[in-house]
């Protein structure tokens, strides 16, 4: 399934549903396992402050169809599974 469709499908879907699109932009730590992303500005990203959000991938990662697709916690003890966007990762 492509990334695109994905998209329509989970903008149809009226519930919450354990996925999220990053399409903004993101780093992640080197060596580790922490992933970061900002829809407002790259310097509360880089110095993780702000609006900026992480969540810690637990299962590996694999790239599929232009994104990076990681099994994450986000913080409440619930696996999401994101789609970060890999023309939009930012390395400081």
């Amino acid at each position: 399934m492509s990334i695109k469709k994905l998209k329509e499908i989970l903008e149809d879907i009226d519930y919450p549903i354990l996925m999220e699109i990053v399409d903004c932009a993101w780093c992640r730590e080197e060596g580790e396992n922490d992933f970061f992303w900002n829809e407002e500005s790259l310097a509360d990203l880089e110095d993780r402050d702000g609006n900026t959000y992480s969540t810690e991938a637990f299962e590996g990662w694999v790239e599929h169809d232009g994104y990076l697709v990681v099994n994450g916690n986000n913080g409440c003890g619930e696996t999401i599974t994101y789609f970060f966007n890999l023309s939009k990762e930012v390395k400081f």
